[in-house]
């Protein structure tokens, strides 16, 4: 399981790399850039932007 704290380090990397976020279910998270995803103590919110394919949402993953 991931920690908000190992996201952080991904997030706030000098100089930042793209990485991904891949769930239990299968689903998988992009994060392109530092801006897209918020971090709280147990949960992490990663704001998708407008797509063809989205319309510009965000996701909550709780990381408990």
């Amino acid at each position: 399981m991931v920690t908000p704290k190992e996201v952080m380090g991904h997030v706030f990397a000098e100089p930042f790399r793209p990485f991904r976020i891949r769930m239990a279910s299968g689903e998988t998270y992009e994060i392109r850039h530092p801006e897209t995803a918020s971090l709280g103590k147990t949960n992490i919110t990663i704001f998708v932007p407008f797509s063809t394919k989205n319309p510009g949402t965000s996701f909550g993953i709780s990381c408990r």
